[in-house]
């Protein structure tokens, strides 16, 4: 057997093919995922960051715009009356003035003088009237800070106004004339015009508005268009989130998760916060600019309003990722279904070169045409190997392989050669038939032929019923007559028993005689090129034959198998084989070979 193989080097077919197929579908494919993945995502956060800042500077100018004029307007009044344009004392000509600012800024619903003496005059914008009356002690306080201020203007915190029902927004500016303090000009806007403002904004959007005075009360919505809460005291603080009805609204700070930073928004906030029974996303500024609590100014919808964005961006990003893992495992399947049958013509390959051609058997077909055509020719090649594997000695096919492509050089090697014949065989073949002599021999030879290449020998060739069989060539043998005897007595102990078992179903069997002998000869190639035979020549051959005919002189025996042997074969085996001198056919000593111990046999030897 070939215990030898040189390295071939390279990748195994079966691995690399599937990671060639794997490689080339991340290079593909990965780049125009992450492509896409990332390009959607930025491109949607672009489209929100965008539509919130939009959302963001509206609201902005919206509440500018409501608010600005306000402020614009009683700032005017108080600068003309401070230089001396106009004074609260000459009240027909502050009183123009005043109608002419209600009539600049209509989200007004009055505006009110307050004077030094408590005592004030409410010019109201609807009904084009001043109203006179006494305002509250507590309005004290604001005299107070208005003579002390030295002409400030400012917004106040939103209050609650029975006479209204609803919050109002206030502005007041102290008023300075030449005379010394005249008053405070007080300008109330109600939260409705915000609340209708908002809502007509950004209502068509399917958002709902708002705005907060801090974070826990509120100032405008939509609900107190429709219902606004009911009535409180006069100066009372704001509604609560809990307080308007708006569950929604009221879970808004409730386990905010920030997208200030992944949108990179800067002018306005955002986050989602988990509602009542859905998720929510609220976006809102907050304005330092009316009164002493910061304004958050904003709305909140359902997350669901994004969604389909988002879902973009989500099956881009799991769906690319699956398509990529789905295509690697095909990509192997294939690679590995591809490369099987490759696989599978290297192993069979492997096993011809050991001269296993039982192991070409049916190999697996694949989709490509050429391979299917290799493995077929396998399978033809496997099954003429298998046929020529029964006319060459195995043990001499292996060392031409193992030599490659140079044929052993013929040399002198000292070898054992050994002669078979079967005694009787041409009585027996002439009273059989041709099927029953060959069944008989090729049952004979199945005695044989095994347990020679056991024990290392070669079957040079077959002479009709005679054998010849060498040991030490072609691979070198230390033991080869050893070798050799054991063989012939294994023959011997094999044939005793099938001519029992013949003799004993009342059929015809012959004896066999068995010459061996060791000495140097030939061995190597003979033959042309076209046929070639490994074999031994030489005395050492000739006269194991001469044994095994010599065997015929000793008919009288009635052993089944008569094996001689010379005295160079003797010479070379250990005490531990039983021999019996013999009557030599020449100048040699001739030896029987028995099967029993020499203890037994030493009196004859």
């Amino acid at each position: 057997m070939i215990t030898c193989q040189e390295k071939t080097g390279g990748w195994p077919m079966s691995r690399l093919l599937p990671m060639v197929l794997a490689g080339l579908i991340i290079l593909a494919g990965l780049p125009v995922w992450l492509i896409g993945f990332f390009g959607a995502r930025d491109n949607t956060n672009r489209l929100m960051h965008d539509q919130l800042e939009l959302f963001g500077r509206t609201i902005n100018e919206r509440l500018a715009s409501q608010l600005g004029p306000v402020q614009i307007q009683i700032d005017y009044l108080a600068g003309a009356v401070r230089a001396g344009r106009l004074s609260p004392r000459d009240e027909p000509a502050f009183g123009a003035a005043i109608f002419g600012a209600l009539a600049a800024t209509p989200q007004l619903g009055g505006i009110t003088l307050l004077r030094p003496d408590l005592s004030l005059l409410r010019y109201d914008r609807a009904t084009g009237t001043v109203a006179r009356g006494q305002s509250a002690e507590a309005a004290g306080t604001l005299i107070d800070i208005a003579r002390d201020g030295g002409g400030r203007a400012m917004w106040s915190p939103p209050v609650w106004s029975p006479r209204d029902g609803q919050a109002v927004i206030t502005y007041h500016a102290d008023l300075y004339d030449d005379d010394g303090f005249a008053g405070v000009l007080i300008a109330a806007l109600t939260v409705d015009h915000l609340s209708e403002m908002l809502t007509d904004l950004l209502g068509p959007m399917r958002l709902t508005p708002f705005i907060l005075v801090g974070r826990e009360r509120v100032l405008s919505h939509p609900r107190f268009v429709s219902a606004p809460p009911g009535r409180q005291a006069d100066g009372a603080a704001l509604p609560t989130l809990d307080g308007i009805d708006d569950p929604v609204l009221a879970t808004m700070w409730s386990e905010p998760h920030s997208l200030n930073r992944d949108l990179g928004l800067r002018g306005i906030s955002a986050h989602w916060f988990y509602g009542p029974e859905e998720t929510y996303v609220a976006a809102y500024v907050t304005l330092n600019a009316y009164g002493p609590q910061p304004w958050i100014a904003g709305a909140y919808w359902e997350s669901a309003e994004s969604r389909r964005e988002r879902f973009t961006v989500m099956a881009i990003g799991f769906g690319g990722g699956a398509l990529i893992v789905v295509a690697l495992i095909v990509g192997l399947k294939v690679g590995r279904r591809l490369g099987r049958p490759i696989k599978a013509l290297a192993a069979v390959a492997r096993a011809v070169e050991a001269l296993d051609f039982a192991a070409v058997r049916a190999l697996p077909r694949g989709p490509i045409a050429e391979v299917n055509e290799a493995a077929q020719a396998f399978e033809r090649m496997g099954g003429a190997l298998a046929w020529v594997e029964t006319y060459l000695p195995r043990a001499l096919v292996r060392r031409l392989i193992a030599a490659g492509t140079t044929a052993p050089a013929s040399e002198n090697r000292n070898v054992t050669v050994m002669f078979t014949d079967l005694e009787g065989y041409t009585r027996l073949s002439r009273d059989q038939s041709p099927e029953e002599v060959a069944e008989y021999l090729n049952e004979v030879i199945a005695c044989v032929g095994p347990v020679i290449e056991e024990t290392g020998g070669t079957i040079d060739k077959y002479i009709g019923d005679a054998i010849m069989a060498f040991w030490g060539a072609p691979a070198p043998q230390a033991d080869h007559a050893a070798a050799a005897a054991r063989a012939a007595l294994a023959i011997a102990e094999c044939l005793s028993r099938y001519n029992a078992a013949r003799r004993a179903a009342g059929k015809p069997c012959c004896r066999m005689r068995i010459g061996i002998h060791s000495g140097d000869g030939l061995v190597g190639n003979v033959g042309f090129s076209g046929r070639m035979n490994y074999t031994v020549i030489g005395d050492v051959v000739n006269f194991a034959q001469r044994l095994e005919r010599h065997g015929k002189t000793l008919a009288d025996t009635r052993e089944e198998v008569v094996i001689l042997i010379s005295g160079a074969t003797r010479a070379a085996l250990s005490d531990d084989f039983a021999v019996a001198a013999h009557t030599p056919p020449a100048t040699e000593p001739v030896f029987r070979l028995l099967p029993a111990t020499v203890k037994e046999l030493s009196p004859e030897m």
